[in-house]
């Protein structure tokens, strides 16, 4: 999204799904097991160098990723120097090689999970959590203990689900925040996304479309029940977990009819916007 580079097209094939290396590797997955040499994908690289420079240049605009571009950059560049009718498949075998390094140095910093549901899961936060500027949170409250920058936000699936107001939902977001955020260790970024949302609670209801809380979208029922069992996932399995309850959250609307409010205005304590959701259905329930 910064680079605005877009994917890869590749002539008589079309865009990969995915920008870095698991667009390459999805495709290679489906064209070497055939031996497949007569594919588009290895008429290009017969063809250019054009997939393998774009592989390293596009992670260059990126200050924190230079050494990994450098990385990428030296491993493929000696392909340029192989016969063409060789470049397809030392191209795979490299790209293989880089993201089975990418994987497993993710999964290192996710605490190594031994067993492969958790490996699995551990790879999907990755591939889901992500630093998008057009699909930020809620800021939050200055009160809020740190840390309280929250760069990343969930993908609600991609490729559809990427950018924009359309990438963060509520009622997915919940559904898989224990096996994506719980149960991988990332369980500051489990923190960010619960007090994010309680921060846009409205009418008793938690946002399916949360477009970063500038046009909140309140179109399903069940998208607060998710939250509050989310809640109660965080405060039983993570460490001092319960602490969430007190944390400040910073309502951007707290009263249903108000226009929203900026961060440290209108702060309450987890427990009261839980409070105030059940509350809410008690009474409707009632009537």
């Amino acid at each position: 999204e910064a680079g605005g580079g877009g994917v890869y097209d590749v002539p008589g094939h079309g865009p990969l799904v995915y920008a870095g290396l698991q667009g390459v590797a999805s495709l290679l997955s489906t064209v070497t097991p055939s031996d497949d040499l007569g594919h588009p994908l290895c008429d290009n690289l017969r063809a250019g160098d054009w997939l393998a420079e774009y592989l390293w240049r596009r992670l260059e605009r990126e200050p924190r990723l230079a050494a990994v571009a450098a990385r990428y950059r030296d491993a493929l560049r000696p392909l340029a120097a192989l016969p063409r009718f060789l470049v397809p498949a030392y191209f795979a075998a490299l790209v293989r090689a880089l993201h089975r390094a990418v994987c497993e140095a993710a999964l290192r910093r996710l605490g190594a999970p031994r067993d492969s549901f958790r490996r699995a899961l551990a790879l999907t936060s990755v591939q889901l959590l992500g630093a998008v500027r057009s699909a930020a949170l809620p800021p939050a409250s200055p009160a809020l203990a740190p840390p309280r920058a929250w760069p990343l936000s969930l993908s609600a699936g991609l490729p559809h689900f990427a950018v924009g107001y359309m990438r963060c939902w509520g009622r997915d977001t919940f559904i898989a925040l224990r096996g994506v955020m719980l149960l991988t260790g990332r369980a500051e970024d489990a923190r960010a996304h619960l007090l994010a949302f309680s921060a846009c609670l409205r009418h008793g209801l938690i946002p399916n479309l949360l477009d970063g809380g500038r046009a909140p979208r309140y179109n399903c029922r069940d998208a607060v029940w998710w939250w509050l069992q989310s809640v109660k996932q965080y405060c039983s399995e993570v460490p001092a977990g319960a602490a969430l309850l007190g944390e400040a959250v910073a309502r951007l609307f707290p009263k249903d009819d108000a226009e929203p409010t900026p961060p440290g205005a209108a702060d309450q304590p987890l427990h009261d916007v839980v409070q105030e959701a059940l509350d809410v259905h008690f009474q409707v329930s009632a009537i």
